[in-house]
């Protein structure tokens, strides 16, 4: 795939070759075409605007779809090689801040000012390296946040890290390489050498701010202190700094002591709104706005190139208001801001706002942006300074709802205004006319608990219609597999005998040869399943259970529907489809009459490089051409055959209840894992323990890797259907490389 960290390497490798060559008499122009040819790539193809991050990868091959949940590595090195600009970076980093797992640090004695440390990734399921907590990652997304201007931030996630390893850490001191919280192998390597020298950059580099350009005789240095630091200072062989705020007077003492004197340039953030006085070993100094800053006012001081440098700056006692808005807002909201200081330039990236107005103090614009954490640009102004301030707020739907847990098995709920308006209007579950809910909802408060009635409410998804008295319907699905369907259901299982092509079990036993990436690429092992460390890793799939449990070629579940299937070993029992050329892409299975639910047994394979993305896709056409789909994304309705999901509620999440899994060699149905079925990997490592605050406690690294299902294990997944139109056709199409998704059985709820 097309690899934003990578292609980060070669376009910062290029610049800087395209420099020297210049440098040294030699022609620059086709390392500055080569610059400019990647640097487009990375703002058209893997730029995403309306989100505001990089995405992970394009695929080379299939649909050349992009991956857009970055891991961190993604967002650190693309900063790190200069490859955006301020804005970008500044949006990049709000992906750390909102979808990156976050993991609280805590100890008896230590006071909760909300330290995190943070996961590599939220990918799923678990592999080595590829959802961890690695402190050499920690510390290299650390220096991002300082790269991008944002300290506060920086040094919060920097002291977290440090206060994880070196003071709680079973090594005191220790700069190691996997944190306690990881939560596949615990503190397990204390003696790697990964984190030295990132670590060493964080300090240096960002929390000092000291960047030397020696091939243009320069040095610039940004301090990164957070806000609350009055004092601090560094000696290396090369310079050290010296640093003391007395109120409203600064003084920094530099000596460098390079091979030839730099000229040094202090990029400071503002203290206050003007400067009064800047001298430079006595004598003014010359200094400017940096009027394209993003995140925080600052200015740049020109100090000169001497060996020792006393520079005085007095700042203006007047600091900067702070700015309040809505940090939470709904599609359709009117955003209104109310500023102190002078707005001068609205800037929105990721189209926020629509109708879009300002004047010198006020902005106002219609919220009509993408779902999730969006940001805008206001260039502000205020005594000598001007910078460009983020608005970082959360954009929800009108409305959402929340499932409550049911001990009595019927579906509880509330209903969630997130309008900044009052709102009327009626609800409606699965089309029945039967129930009719009428509300009344403040600005962002909720209803109270709604019971569905048992003869409405469907097990798994629920279609809920929200219609206002604007005349404005949205559409919400609610899932809920602890629901019973109505007794004297009529379900028909579909016949796809002619439709299967394969059995399940054969699934890890093919070889996937075609199509494969040309390049050089770690690539997913033949059988289908694996990865860098283990390429010869597979399983067995063993149907014995599911196929004896199968009486007279039905297998009854505990839900109250069957699935149609062969009991005999012999014949085939699914349906595979894939864009490797052993299947067929799509699969078609003709439907008639009408329904107002399907019922699906599905199995196959996905991985940690396919998460929070779509693996395939369920169509139920009907004749007039509309349809109901089901889209299968990992680890949200889409699964892997070999094994279940560990979740943690840290590092690992799933946004969606977890569904029924069939077990092949037992036969058994159940949400839960059946610890019996699993299967010990041979890799796994011992539980590590931890000593902190006084108490051992167990590290959670016991659970992660002990996912694996003895014999594999299917999937029931559901489509919530229109029983007033006439079915026509299911498809069942891949849309994702590297992975298989069969279909073993249909029962419509008639």
């Amino acid at each position: 795939g097309g690899v934003t960290h990578s292609t980060a390497y070669n376009y910062r490798a290029n610049r800087l070759a395209s420099e020297i060559a210049q440098k040294m008499g030699e022609d620059p122009v086709p390392y500055q075409k080569e610059t400019n040819k990647i640097a487009n790539v990375l703002s058209s193809q893997l730029w995403m605007n309306r989100k505001g991050w990089w995405a992970e990868y394009k695929d080379v091959m299939g649909h050349k779809l992009l991956h857009s949940d970055a891991a961190v590595w993604t967002i650190y090195h693309a900063i790190d090689s200069k490859a955006g600009d301020a804005f970008q970076f500044y949006q990049a980093t709000r992906y750390l801040d909102t979808q990156i797992p976050h993991i609280p640090i805590r100890a008896v004695g230590l006071k909760d000012k909300g330290w995190a440390t943070i996961a590599t990734s939220n990918w799923m399921p678990y592999e080595w390296s590829i959802n961890n907590v690695a402190q050499a990652e920690v510390m290299h997304t650390s220096l991002a946040y300082w790269e991008s201007g944002r300290n506060n931030a920086a040094f919060k996630l920097f002291k977290s890290s440090i206060l994880d390893g070196m003071y709680l850490g079973a090594s005191p001191g220790n700069f190691g390489q996997i944190s306690f919280y990881d939560a596949a192998r615990g503190e397990s390597y204390r003696d790697f050498a990964d984190d030295i020298g990132i670590a060493s950059r964080a300090i240096v580099q960002g929390l000092f701010g000291i960047l030397p350009d020696a091939l243009n005789n320069k040095v610039t240095i940004r301090p990164g202190f957070p806000d609350s630091w009055h004092f601090a200072s560094l000696a290396t062989p090369d310079i050290s700094i010296d640093f003391k705020r007395n109120h409203q007077h600064d003084q920094y003492i530099i000596k460098q002591h390079f091979s030839k004197e730099l000229d040094v340039t202090l990029h400071l953030h503002a203290y206050s709104d003007s400067i009064l006085s800047a001298n430079v070993n006595g004598k003014p100094a010359t200094w400017k706005v940096d009027s394209a800053s993003v995140g925080a006012p600052c200015v740049d001081l020109f100090c000169g190139n001497d060996s020792l440098l006393n520079v005085q700056i007095t700042w203006k006692n007047i600091h900067f208001d702070k700015i309040h808005y809505p940090e939470k807002v709904a599609t359709g909201d009117t955003l209104c801001i109310h500023l102190q200081q002078q707005i001068r330039k609205i800037y929105d990236p990721q189209g926020v706002l629509s109708q879009l107005h300002f004047n010198a103090h006020i902005l106002f614009g219609k919220i009509t942006g993408d779902i999730g954490f969006r940001t805008i640009f206001v260039q502000l102004s205020q005594g000598q300074m001007t910078w460009w301030q983020p608005v970082n707020i959360a954009v929800k739907q009108p409305f959402e709802v929340v499932p409550l847990k049911s001990i009595d098995g019927h579906m509880k709920f509330l209903i969630k205004n997130n309008q900044n308006v009052a709102v009327k209007g009626n609800l409606t579950i699965n089309s029945n006319p039967d129930f009719l809910y009428n509300f009344a909802l403040e600005s962002n408060a909720s209803s109270v608990v709604i019971t569905a009635p048992d003869s409405i409410a469907q097990c798994g998804t629920n279609k809920l219609l929200l219609s206002t008295d604007k005349g404005i319907a949205y559409s919400i699905p609610l899932i809920d597999w602890n629901i019973k369907n109505k007794s004297g259901a009529i379900y028909q299982m579909i016949n796809m005998d002619t439709i299967m092509n394969s059995k399940v079990t054969q699934i890890f036993r093919n070889r996937y040869l075609s199509p494969r990436s040309p390049f050089t690429t770690l690539q997913l092992p033949w059988q289908g399943m694996g990865e860098w460390c283990h390429p010869l890793d597979s399983t067995d799939i063993d149907d014995n259970g599911f196929r004896k449990t199968a009486i007279h070629n039905i297998f009854a579940t505990p839900l109250g529907f069957s699935f149609r299937t062969s009991s005999d070993s012999s014949r085939k029992n699914i349906a595979f489809t894939s864009l490797w050329n052993n299947y067929p892409y799509q699969i078609k299975i003709p439907l008639n009459g009408t329904a107002s639910h399907a019922y699906l047994l599905m199995a196959g394979s996905t991985n940690y490089m396919q998460s929070h993305f779509i693996n395939g896709v369920v169509r139920i056409l009907y004749t007039d051409g509309t349809c109901d789909s089901l889209q299968l994304i990992n680890p949200e309705s889409w699964c892997p055959i070999e094994q279940d999901y560990y979740t943690d509620g840290y590092a690992f999440q799933l946004k969606s209840p977890r569904p029924f899994r069939v077990y092949f060699k037992s036969g058994a149905v159940t949400r839960q894992l059946l610890k019996k079925t699993v299967k010990q990997l041979s890799y796994d490592i011992n539980t590590s323990k931890k000593k902190n605050g006084g108490d051992y406690i167990e590290s959670p690294a016991s659970n992660v890797s002990n996912r694996r299902i003895d014999g594999g294990a299917g999937v029931i997944l559901d489509v919530s259907l229109n029983k007033s139109k006439t079915l026509k056709t299911l498809k069942v199409e891949t849309l994702a490389n590297d992975v298989v998704i069969g279909l073993m059985g249909i029962t419509l709820m008639r």
